[in-house]
């Protein structure tokens, strides 16, 4: 017995030093769990979304082991969960995100308390838990704030739908803006530690992963500024690539870019396109019924569609409600935004770039985009500025 075991060691160590010598990274997740034995355990580290690749395995005497062939750093995550692993990954108790690099690795975990887990090994987990440790003071602030916005927003969209209770949607509304304005004010803290973490760690997967969360957020110019700063080959990592996509997207979404020619069919049932517009200044607005701050900015577009449609503009809203038609029509109805063309989104925010809405997009009569608004929760007053100096009042 004691030679067969000698001879199983023998094979992995020799497979182990065959798959480097032929240029493939291995790694090796070695852990420990107690109450979980006989049971599976699953873990990814390829893929993105619901196109995520899972491996699985059983846990014997209190331990496990995944391995495999890396190309390049990778995050993924290790959980108990068999089904619905896409809508539960956010639950810490049962599911840990990981980063990890070609190398071997040990790993403690605790049945429902995921988020204690230990690994050892990994120069990303720690670069990582080290970032997210300087905002942890941030992070805790900003928990509870969230589940109390979420609960205050629910709220006020289902007030929004009885017409006579004005009086409890404006003390909602004032009690979601103070939250909001909580949020930014410690959202931004987080910002400024990860941009100064960018700046300073070009080359780091953490850099290329986190950029990911800031496509929305910050200019072109500083997106472009972090991805000439990268070396060669965490360009060609897979956040490397998407970050480059992401980039070109916005260059085609952003002044001097010419705009994606859409096709749609209207809230009255008419064929709409962008094409049909050249020749006028065109503002296109997307937006959604369940967001608040697009609602909330309702009154002043309509304000400004009256002041200058008939000075050779166009407005089309653009609803991220592909899958709640009735909620995209009810909204229009209600905040009386059906004066100008309505169409779903139906993918058209992917060619602009639009990460989070509102935003507004101003192409002018040559058909070439001039200003993009909204982005950060700038206010609609910079738009109107910006129509005043075109159209001279």
């Amino acid at each position: 017995m004691k030679y067969f075991l000698f001879i199983l060691i023998l094979k992995f160590s020799f497979n182990y030093a065959m798959a480097q010598g032929n240029g493939k990274k291995v790694y090796s997740l070695k852990g420990k769990i107690e109450n979980w034995n006989d049971r599976f355990i699953y873990f990814s580290c390829k893929g993105f979304g619901s196109d995520r690749i899972w491996d699985s395995t059983i846990v014997k005497n209190n331990a496990f082991e995944f391995k495999g062939v890396l190309e390049e750093p990778s995050n993924g995550f290790i959980t108990t969960l068999k089904w619905n692993r896409i809508k539960n990954l956010s639950d810490k108790n049962i599911t840990e995100r990981l980063f990890i690099s070609p190398s071997q690795m040990t790993i403690t975990l605790k049945v429902d308390s995921f988020h204690n887990a230990k690994l050892i090994g990994s120069k990303l987990q720690m670069e990582y838990l080290g970032l997210e440790n300087s905002k942890k003071k941030f992070y805790n602030k900003i928990d509870p704030l969230s589940k109390l916005y979420d609960s205050l927003n629910d709220e006020y969209i289902k007030t929004s739908k009885l017409e006579k209770e004005e009086l409890i949607k404006e003390e909602l509304s004032e009690k979601l803006d103070s939250l909001r304005n909580i949020f930014d004010t410690l959202n931004e803290k987080c910002s400024l530690i990860d941009r100064a973490f960018f700046k300073k760690n070009p080359n780091s997967y953490i850099t290329a992963y986190l950029l990911k969360d800031y496509y929305s957020s910050i200019s072109l110019a500083e997106l472009e500024y972090y991805y000439n700063k990268m070396h060669p080959e965490t360009k060609k990592w897979e956040y490397g690539i998407k970050l480059k996509e992401a980039i070109g997207k916005l260059q085609k979404g952003s002044p001097g870019g010419i705009p994606y020619n859409f096709t749609s069919i209207d809230l009255n049932g008419n064929v709409i396109a962008l094409s049909q517009f050249k020749g006028k200044y065109v503002l296109l607005d997307f937006w959604a019924s369940w967001c608040k701050p697009c609602r909330a900015g309702n009154p002043e577009l309509i304000n400004l569609y009256k002041k200058y449609k008939d000075n050779g503009i166009e407005f089309v809203g653009i609803a991220d409600d592909d899958g709640s038609e009735d909620k995209w029509k009810l909204a229009i109805k209600n905040d009386k935004i059906n004066i100008w063309r309505q169409i779903l989104d139906m993918g058209i925010g992917e060619k602009y770039a639009v990460h989070s809405i509102p935003l507004q997009i101003l192409i002018n009569p040559k058909g070439v985009i001039v200003n993009r608004f909204g982005e950060g929760g700038e206010p609609n007053e910079n738009l109107s500025k910006v129509l005043e100096s075109i159209f001279g009042k």
